[in-house]
């Protein structure tokens, strides 16, 4: 038994011999400099970030807060052309908070003229491949607002609109051509069923649109795949 005992403690003596002999291969392999270059490393890590952070802020500083009413279309895309959704509906905000109809008489002709941009880019955008779907949901939001301040420039702006939509139908059955729209056009018919009511028996807008949907699911010929999904999302 002794002798037992005794190989056992000759075989730990070994084992924790073998194990110092890695550990001192490790210790001497491992630059002399590794930890300073974990910090380091860590250190460029969290500068990076600080920077980072430091930056967003600087850009959304560059957003003045206060703005004038654009006046045409092209005013309009150099305010938040460049942007993003989220920055263009921060600057949208903005314009309607700077003219706003309860600071001044003359500002709900301003407000009027800015549904009418913000209609005008949401057809503009609204043919473009692909869809830009942030900014539009962005101008969706504003127009839905902006009709409820000034509701009967709305529904005459949409109005307009709705018989320009049924005049070209009409122009295109005449020309023999299927005369499904452009994905524009049922962009605009859903916005205008968030504007206005969809229930009302007779409506200036969305009964003249109901006329013009009826005529397209009567008249236009499914000739391809994609009147067919037309029919279906009409």
């Amino acid at each position: 038994e002794d002798d037992e005992d005794d190989e056992e403690d000759v075989e730990d003596d070994v084992h924790i011999g073998l194990l110092r002999e890695i550990e001192q291969e490790v210790e001497a392999k491992a630059p002399p400099n590794a930890s300073a270059a974990i910090t380091k490393s860590s250190d460029k890590v969290l500068l990076k970030s600080k920077s980072k952070k430091d930056s967003d802020a600087v850009e959304r500083v560059d957003i003045p807060f206060t703005f004038s009413m654009p006046e045409t279309a092209a005013a309009l895309d150099s305010m938040i052309g460049s942007h993003n959704a989220e920055d263009a509906f921060t600057i949208i905000t903005r314009i309607r908070k700077c003219n706003a109809p309860s600071l001044a008489e003359d500002n709900r002709k301003r407000i009027q003229t800015l549904l009418g941009l913000l209609l005008q880019r949401f057809e503009i955008l609204a043919g473009q491949a692909p869809l830009p779907i942030d900014h539009l949901d962005v101008l969706s939001r504003h127009i839905v607002d902006l009709s409820a301040q000034v509701p009967f420039f709305a529904a005459t702006a949409v109005k307009a609109r709705v018989e320009k939509m049924s005049s070209r139908l009409r122009q295109a059955l005449r020309d023999g051509e299927t005369g499904w729209p452009p994905a524009r056009t049922i962009l605009l018919l859903s916005l205008f069923a968030a504007i206005f009511p969809t229930t009302d028996k007779s409506h200036p807008v969305t009964t003249p649109a109901s006329l013009y949907i009826g005529n397209l699911l009567a008249h236009c010929a499914i000739r391809s795949t994609r009147d067919a999904t037309l029919v279906v999302i009409v």
